[in-house]
């Protein structure tokens, strides 16, 4: 619950955000992911969805952290939330903290064993590192996502999804 606390305190100082709504400038994967939530997260959600539907990528911003603490709090992976904060924060034209925020996504994934996560985070990270310049840390996305293609465990469907993007 500190956790939650501390985001949304954290999180309060609203600025103007410039650039389009992320939900029409980002070509991150479309792939369903299976992510539970609680009702709790469901609210936080949807008020980041709506947020970022009308342009309100503060507030939009805020309620994806919440949603992104509930889960953690509650020993789930924030997917969802994390990925929605991703496109958020590049809305905002703040491209190479979203890769980060991805890359982060993708070690805690790997670590709970979750493949499919991992392998849309980092390639997501890396589309975003190469669009910062950041050939660097796209070039070590790029590394560990072929380390993750080749995991046995990876679904098709996302190997497909990962695929179709760098063809």
């Amino acid at each position: 619950m500190f956790t939650i606390m501390l985001a949304a305190l954290l999180n309060t100082v609203t600025t103007a955000s410039p650039g389009a709504p992320a939900t029409t400038r980002l070509p991150f994967a479309r792939a369903a992911l299976e992510v539970a939530h609680t009702p709790v997260d469901e609210e936080h959600l949807l008020k980041a969805r709506l947020a970022m539907l009308s342009g309100q990528l503060d507030l939009a911003r805020r309620e994806f952290i919440i949603a992104a603490a509930l889960d953690r709090d509650a020993g789930r992976i924030p997917l969802e939330a994390t990925f929605g904060l991703a496109r958020v924060l590049y809305g905002q034209n703040r491209e190479a903290e979203a890769a980060r925020l991805l890359d982060e996504l993708a070690a805690e994934a790997l670590r709970q064993q979750n493949v499919d996560g991992a392998a849309l985070a980092l390639n997501d990270a890396l589309w975003l590192h190469l669009r910062a310049n950041r050939r660097a840390e796209a070039l070590a996305d790029g590394l560990r996502l072929t380390d993750v293609l080749n995991d046995t465990r990876l679904s098709d469907t996302v190997r497909r999804e990962v695929r179709s993007r760098f063809r």
